[in-house]
């Protein structure tokens, strides 16, 4: 009989071994998903204060070279510096609306996504030559972005859609240079 009692006893420590284990690793994954989140958390707070650094850059950009912007929005008459900044400072703007709405889209930034379409949109339809180089700028991309990232195609789709849709809203846009980019 004393045999018995034995086999028992192990039987309840074995029980009682596996059911502390399972608690372990329970507690394990409880943990491990703590870190997963924290660690998003962090990239995504890194991903804002990128963000916003590269908007300040950029916002200093525009500010050095307003003159440039502004005769590039309008669409006037520009010597090939001036192209290539006003190129330059399309691209930048493209690039702040895209990482906006990215950021949006993933919750970094409250902000909607489609308004960041919108906005770029609007920019595009309003001022001609937002509008030139745009156009342009899509063409010459076009072949790299085959390669590129599906996001950056949902975007770019995405702003084309609204300019459309502005065209018929909107058929004669008028505009104010000082507001281009906003």
């Amino acid at each position: 009989m004393h045999s018995g009692g034995n086999l028992m006893d192990s039987e309840k420590v074995n029980d009682w071994l596996q059911l502390v284990g399972m608690f372990g690793i329970m507690a394990s994954l409880i943990f491990v998903g703590v870190q997963v989140r924290q660690t998003q958390v962090i990239g995504e707070g890194e991903s804002a204060i990128q963000f916003f650094e590269a908007s300040i850059t950029g916002r200093q950009l525009f500010i050095d070279n307003i003159d440039v912007w502004i005769k590039g929005c309008a669409g006037e008459k520009m010597s090939i510096t001036e192209e290539a900044q006003f190129a330059h400072m399309y691209r930048g703007f493209g690039q702040g609306s895209y990482f906006a709405w990215m950021s949006a889209r993933h919750n970094i930034l409250e902000l909607n996504p489609d308004d960041v379409v919108y906005a770029f949109a609007a920019n595009i339809h309003r001022y001609p030559g937002l509008a030139q180089i745009g156009l342009s700028w899509r063409e010459w991309a076009a072949e790299g972005m085959k390669h590129g990232l599906e996001s950056g195609h949902d975007f770019v789709n995405a702003v084309y859609a609204r300019v459309a849709e502005l065209k018929v809203i909107e058929p004669q846009p008028t505009y104010d240079v000082k507001f281009c980019g906003m």
